[in-house]
């Protein structure tokens, strides 16, 4: 699946297509950054005990009063449980302004122009998707980041 590539999405260049599940988009950031060992700890236990997380994306849509235009899972169930089992870990987040709401990014640019939004509002992502992962990015000046933690989902 390639979510953002094939409407030129240039996040992607940073991130692989992803579903946030801390974060901006989640429990928010990691209060400390220092040590991460507990934190990734912490987050083998989790996915020692998570099934790969299957499903469909539905069709596009706009957040709210934003540029942002996200695909939502059909189900979004499995990644609530694991966004609720992360949030509910010990592990000290910072606060997010926003409510969890499961999403692939495939535009954030800010004022598109009619013509991009109508497309991207248009996109079709046929098939199932595949979450076997969970990974930790640290994002540095945009675009650039770097995997930090990687775990495989059971």
């Amino acid at each position: 699946m390639t979510c953002g590539r094939s409407v030129g999405y240039d996040y992607l260049g940073a991130l692989p297509v992803e579903i946030t599940v801390a974060g901006a988009g989640g429990v928010g950031a990691p209060r400390s950054r220092d040590d991460p060992r507990r934190l990734f700890e912490t987050l083998e236990r989790i996915v020692s005990r998570t099934p790969i997380i299957t499903g469909r994306l539905g069709d596009p849509l706009r957040f709210p009063d934003s540029d942002v235009i996200v695909l939502q899972p059909a189900d979004p169930e499995p990644l609530r449980l694991l966004h609720h089992e992360i949030a509910n870990s010990g592990i000290d987040f910072e606060t997010s302004p926003f409510e969890y709401v499961p999403h692939c990014t495939l535009s954030q640019k800010p004022n598109p122009p009619p013509d991009e939004v109508e497309r991207l509002l248009a996109a079709q992502i046929v098939g199932d998707f595949v979450a076997p992962t969970l990974s930790v990015y640290d994002m540095h000046a945009f675009p650039m980041c770097s995997l930090r933690w990687r775990g495989y989902l059971r």
